[in-house]
Parts: C-alpha cells; sequence; structure tokens
C-alpha cells in the first residue's frame, strides 16, 4: 500500500440472518439472535452451536457466528466461519462481502480482493463493492484492474462521491496526473468540501510541475480538516520544491504525527532525499 493515501472506506454494518429459509430452524438458533441483539456475543455464540450440532448445514447460523466472533475480534473464528457460511449458501454474497471487509480491516489486501471478486460475481449490481474490490487492487499495485473496477462502480452509480475521489487517487498512482487534475476538479465542482480530493489535486498539480496550483488545492484541503495527514505530506513536498526545506521538514513531522507510517514513507521519498543533510530530518525518519 502506497501510505501517500487514505481511501474513503466502505462502512461495516452488521447485519443478522434472523432466518434462514423456509425450513425452520432449530429453537436455538433464533435465541441465539435474541441474545446478539442484547449485546451477548458469548452466550448468542454458544446458542447457536447448539443449534448447529442439531443441523450443522444451516449457513445462517454460521454466518451469525462469524459476525459475533468478527465484532469482538476474534479473526480467525470469523474467517472460518464465514467460509462455511459461504460453502453452505453459494448464491449468497454476504459472507463474501463482509470477509471482504475484514481482510481490509486486517490489512491483507490480496484476500480482500479474493473476496470482493467473489462478492461481485454474486452481486454485480453493487458500486460499493466494486469500490472496495478497486482499492484492493490499488494496494496490490494492480493499477488497471483498479481503473477498471473504480469505473464500473461509477457506471453504477454516477454519484457515488468515495469511488470518483478514489478515481483521482488512482489516476495518480497510474502517473495520470492531467486525468487526475480533470477527475478531481470535477469532483470539487460538486462536493468543494471533499477534502482527500483537494489533496490529491494538490499532488497531481505538483508533479506536473505548478506548484502555485498545488499548494492552493493542499491548502484548500487543509482549511476544511487539517488533521488529514496526507494534506500536510504532500504540502512538504511542494513547499521543497518551492525551496523552503525547514518547512518542508515542519510539515513532514505534523503528517507523521497524525500518520506514523509516513515516517518510513519520507525515508523512502526520492524527492526527500535532498534533507538527507538536516539534521532535523534524520532525527525524525531514524525516530529519534
Amino acid at each position: 500500500m502506497n501510505w501517500k493515501t487514505t481511501f474513503v472506506a466502505v462502512v461495516i454494518v452488521f447485519v443478522i440472518f434472523a432466518q434462514e429459509s423456509v425450513k425452520e430452524p432449530p429453537a436455538e438458533f433464533n435465541q441465539g439472535v435474541e441474545l446478539l441483539q442484547n449485546g451477548d456475543y458469548d452466550g448468542a455464540i454458544a446458542k447457536w452451536e447448539q443449534a448447529l450440532q442439531k443441523d450443522s448445514t444451516l449457513a445462517a447460523a454460521w454466518f451469525n457466528m462469524a459476525i459475533a466472533y468478527d465484532m469482538q475480534g476474534q479473526d480467525s473464528a470469523a474467517i472460518s466461519c464465514y467460509h462455511r457460511a459461504a460453502d453452505l449458501n453459494p448464491a449468497d454474497p454476504d459472507p463474501w462481502i463482509y470477509l471482504a471487509q475484514l481482510h481490509r480491516k486486517r490489512q491483507e489486501p490480496y484476500l480482500a480482493a479474493q473476496a470482493y471478486e467473489k462478492a461481485v460475481e454474486l452481486k454485480p449490481d453493487s458500486p460499493e463493492l466494486f469500490n472496495g474490490l478497486a482499492i484492493a487492487y490499488d494496494q496490490l499495485n494492480e493499477l488497471q484492474p483498479a481503473l477498471n473496477a473504480i469505473n464500473k462502480a461509477i457506471t453504477l452509480d454516477s454519484f457515488y462521491i468515495s469511488a470518483w475521489a478514489n478515481k483521482v487517487i488512482i489516476h495518480n498512482h497510474l502517473g495520470q496526473y492531467d486525468s487526475a487534475v480533470f477527475y478531481g476538479e470535477k469532483v470539487v465542482s460538486q462536493y468543494s468540501d471533499e477534502p482527500v480530493t483537494w489533496a490529491q489535486i494538490g499532488l497531481a498539480y505538483h508533479k506536473l510541475g505548478n506548484d502555485n496550483k498545488a499548494m492552493v488545492a493542499v491548502d484548500s484541503a487543509l482549511t476544511i480538516f487539517d488533521g488529514l495527514a496526507m494534506g500536510h505530506y504532500y504540502r512538504a513536498m511542494i513547499l521543497l520544491s518551492l525551496g523552503n526545506p525547514n518547512e518542508a521538514v515542519d510539515e513532514i513531522e505534523n503528517a507523521v504525527e497524525l500518520f506514523e507510517p509516513y515516517r518510513e514513507e519520507a525515508a523512502e521519498e526520492p524527492e526527500f532525499k535532498v534533507l538527507m543533510k538536516l539534521n532535523r530530518f534524520k532525527k525524525l525518519i531514524e525516530g529519534e
């Protein structure tokens, strides 16, 4: 993953299967649902385990157990249960959707991409799923598939702001800076308070050699949300290009304080190699 970017995430919303099919589930199944709704995760899991002892093919029980484990941070158990639910009910996209979201949370883009691919096969009309797939592909540096997926999301929902914002990010990763500016300005013309896109426009203008426009765009992002780490990071690039190395280090410090992985990113950033002669910068990237 390129730590210079922060994607607009798909929010996980947990759903409980209250009934799976016309077949009446064991009584313990609905008892488990009630316990989960009351916040008793362990009690719910125990009831679903009892239900599965009576009917091990009850996909909804496996799915609900996965959700309960997921909500408690027991990832391995959740993953196992999601897979079991998917195997038992192969026409249902939900286990793959939640599995993809869990792998994203765990920063496992390869596994997330696999799960999203399964999900979009089963639910090809979901822009949110194509958006998630694009994010996973981008994190794997599979940039053309990422662009294809994000374009599909936008085709399905032309007002999907998260997808438009991610499209700008992907164009920047592809080095298509003119396209990033073009689509970025389309986004902010409709959603002027979208800070990530303003920051990405700033990066694109900087890469195109127009640091004055780059600074205006990044400052717009930080005016909207001063806690946007990427905005401070890109501002450092622009300041350095404009001949202000000390101010650039100030902004890198701000970025690292907001998002620790920028420390390693700054150490590897070619544009910042010139800063190695400054002790402040060397201490910063070494974590002193």
